[in-house]
């Protein structure tokens, strides 16, 4: 455990904000931060409609925690309390809810879980402030934030048992555990989670222009297609 002396150095290098965005990113994997200009001009509504989808693709229940750590993680300064933007402010979410649920644009509540109507379905289509395209994001040079985010990623992939074994003519004994290890996951971890992450990664190596590490991601890719592959439903 850390002193006081070894924290307040730990955290002069690692804000606190961006130590609780990766501990939270740890734990719900495939969400990914928006900069700050892509979203301060959107109500508040529109960011938890637009959380709702997103999360609905990448396979996570509509529980109150996961929109909430969801929000936070997507557009931190305009669900963190003020004054403490590494805290998130629960109050805000549940305003938004309420005035969602009064618009018949979702149902549900904090035990059961939430869910869009086929309005407010409809509605995340149609009303383009709800688009946040990342395209237009990805077009803008990257941020200081983004870019150690991509650097600490590349460095944990090239440290991973994994790749170290590839790269040491040991690829037969590279285990599904050791790629799930890679993609931030578990051998019960959701394959179309663990596919997600993979992707990512390919794209932040290809940004990163690390041959190397995308090398060793396209290998993967195809050496364990069957178990990155979700499984249909029967």
């Amino acid at each position: 455990m850390l002193n006081i002396e070894e924290t307040e150095k730990f955290l002069q290098q690692n804000p606190l904000e961006e130590v609780v965005l990766y501990i939270l990113q740890r734990k719900m994997k495939g969400l990914v931060p928006f900069e700050k200009e892509k979203y301060e001009q959107l109500n508040l509504d529109d960011l938890v409609l637009f959380t709702m989808v997103s999360l609905e693709k990448l396979g996570y229940e509509l529980t109150f925690e996961h929109i909430m750590v969801a929000t936070f993680i997507f557009f931190r300064e305009k669900f963190c309390i003020l004054g403490f933007d590494f805290l998130t402010d629960g109050s805000r979410l549940a305003w938004s809810f309420w005035r969602l649920k009064k618009r018949a644009l979702l149902v549900g509540n904090n035990s059961r879980g939430f869910a869009l109507t086929d309005k407010g379905r409809k509605y995340t289509q149609t009303e383009t402030s709800v688009k946040l395209e990342m395209k237009a994001q990805d077009s803008k040079p990257l941020s200081h934030r983004r870019l150690r985010r991509m650097d600490g990623l590349i460095k944990e992939t090239i440290e991973a048992p994994a790749y170290l074994k590839f790269f040491s003519d040991k690829k037969d004994s590279i285990t599904t555990s050791d790629v799930c290890y890679v993609l931030q996951g578990t051998l019960n971890s959701p394959r179309h989670l663990l596919k997600s992450n993979l992707e990512s990664l390919k794209d932040i190596a290809g940004e990163m222009e690390d041959e190397k590490v995308l090398e060793f991601l396209l290998w993967v890719e195809k050496r364990f297609s069957p178990y990155l592959t979700p499984k249909k439903k029967t």
